[in-house]
């Protein structure tokens, strides 16, 4: 079980996982990469914008 790790959801289906922060100005600062647990690949991302993270939430 892992406890406290906010870069890190996990959903019925998915696994959400937040990415190194990068300060490049023309990168985003990092992304969220969604992993498809039953078919263990890579199921979508999602970038921030340069200087803003993203974070996956839970609800």
């Amino acid at each position: 079980m892992l406890d406290k790790c906010p870069g890190l959801v996990v959903g019925r289906d998915w696994l959400y996982v937040m990415s190194k922060e990068s300060d490049e100005i023309d990168e985003p600062a990092n992304r969220v990469v969604a992993f498809d647990i039953q078919k263990g690949t890579m199921a979508g991302k999602s970038e921030g914008r340069p200087f803003q993270n993203v974070v996956p939430l839970k609800h």
